[in-house]
């Protein structure tokens, strides 16, 4: 499964964190509520369970072009390096309790 993350002002115009998955499913997570950092929990744990089912999760930052705050599009960029390697931590663990197969021919998950 691909992600893809952004910063950009909702609807509400509330800024935002969304992750958007390949298959159109968006997950926003609030920037500026101190009960949104769950959200952001559950949004580790929706990447997981996609790690599971899928064996294999990318997570990408995209820029979004009219959001103007400079600086959560850097908190965002630097999180989506954080996310991603954390994901690939959680690979290793996975493969090495045996949730999850690798192969030994190019180093992915089966």
């Amino acid at each position: 499964m691909r992600y893809t993350m952004t910063v950009r002002t909702n609807a509400a115009g509330e800024d935002v964190f969304r992750l958007s998955s390949e298959n159109g499913d968006d997950f926003d997570v609030r920037l500026t509520d101190a009960e949104d950092a769950i959200a952001l929990k559950h949004m580790f744990s929706e990447i997981l369970s996609s790690l599971l089912r899928d064996k294999e999760v990318s997570v990408s930052y995209e820029d979004t072009e009219d959001y103007k705050n400079g600086m959560y599009k850097e908190v965002c960029k630097e999180y989506v390096d954080v996310l991603a390697s954390e994901i690939e931590s959680a690979k290793t663990r996975l493969i090495t309790e045996g949730f999850i197969k690798a192969d030994p021919s190019n180093q992915t998950v089966q």
